[in-house]
């Protein structure tokens, strides 16, 4: 298993405006193989803002990859 499930989608968001939506779970984030929410969170808190970062979801049975642009994050 592993990766990081999303709750809830901010609006105006970098991951509204990616088009994630909650019950998404993030398995993989810029080529790195996400572990659980708190990996997550880490390797979000390293990437610059204005990256533009793959990610790697399951929804629904399917994986989807997304271009993410990164925004400035709330601390």
């Amino acid at each position: 298993p592993g990766g990081a499930r999303i709750k809830l989608v901010t609006e105006n968001s970098a991951a509204a405006n990616a088009e994630l939506r909650p019950s998404d779970v993030i398995v993989q984030f810029d080529g790195v193989k996400i572990e659980d929410d708190n990996h997550l969170i880490n390797q979000v808190k390293l990437t610059p803002v204005g990256a533009s970062v793959e990610v790697v979801v399951w929804r629904n049975t399917r994986r989807i990859v997304i271009q993410v642009q990164m925004g400035v994050r709330d601390e």
